[in-house]
């Protein structure tokens, strides 16, 4: 005769928190992809001259930061959808 038994019961609070968690990382992260992609229209817009240290990033720079943001955001905005 034992005089502890121990019973296992599936957690599932944890689970609808990390579900909640991940969507929450998703959110902040696709507006913050957002963010810089509007940055990068206006950029393209105005004309604006960017420089890390002494590189000078040209405008095709934006375009390209631009095609990937957007393309990277649209993967990031579908699993929200579900």
């Amino acid at each position: 005769m034992s005089l502890y038994q121990v019973t296992v019961v599936p957690d599932r609070g944890k689970r609808e928190d990390s579900e909640m968690s991940e969507k929450a990382y998703l959110l902040i992260s696709a507006a913050i992809f957002a963010l810089v992609a509007v940055l990068h229209v206006v950029r393209l817009v105005n004309h604006w001259s960017f420089q890390i240290g002494v590189v000078a990033v040209p405008l095709w720079g934006s375009w390209l930061g631009l095609v990937i943001g957007t393309r990277h955001l649209r993967k990031m905005v579908i699993p929200l959808a579900d």
